[in-house]
């Protein structure tokens, strides 16, 4: 974990580990994609493992 505040470059705290499935999506949304706000929508409250969130996002 690097959890530093940089205001030139990005610096992510926890990076993607593609061993594990894992993914850092590139792209920034300009809103949620419509898989995860089908499963918010969906979502019940104190849920364990977020098994309700899509395992991918469409880019």
């Amino acid at each position: 974990m690097d959890a530093q505040f940089d205001l030139d470059r990005e610096r992510i705290a926890f990076t993607a580990d593609p061993k594990r499935g894992e993914i850092d999506y590139t792209l920034v949304y300009p809103e949620p994609p419509p898989a995860l706000q089908a499963a918010l929508k969906s979502a019940i409250p104190g849920t364990a493992n977020y098994l309700y969130l899509p395992s991918r996002l469409d880019t």
